[in-house]
């Protein structure tokens, strides 16, 4: 999917960027659709089925359901997981001459 892989070489966040390089050929697709379709990706690889019988209830509240291939829901788990280590990197903090106090990331 194309989406997981521009999301993969820029990270999540970067959507204009991905937008740019990706999607360049596709007027229709705004930077936001791509984040909007990322959220939903991320939230199909967090939805845990336990039986093929929970699977067919959750597909007949939505209107349309497309399954999402295995390996693409994976690819996403893993890339949210590198996503989430980047940002909870710790701040930095100083305090100023002034006693203001500064933040480096």
């Amino acid at each position: 999917m194309i989406l997981v892989e521009g999301v993969a070489r820029c990270g999540g966040g970067k959507w204009a960027d991905i937008k740019k390089l990706e999607f360049s050929s596709v007027s229709y697709r705004t930077a936001v659709d791509l984040k909007d379709k990322w959220r939903n990706l991320l939230r199909a690889s967090r939805v845990h089925f336990t039986s093929k019988q929970q699977q067919a209830e959750h597909n007949k509240k939505k209107h349309f359901a497309v399954s999402i291939p295995q390996p693409i829901l994976a690819r996403v788990r893993e890339l949210a997981a590198l996503q989430n280590q980047r940002t909870s990197m710790p701040v930095l903090t100083r305090t100023s001459r002034s006693g203001r106090t500064l933040r480096r990331k």
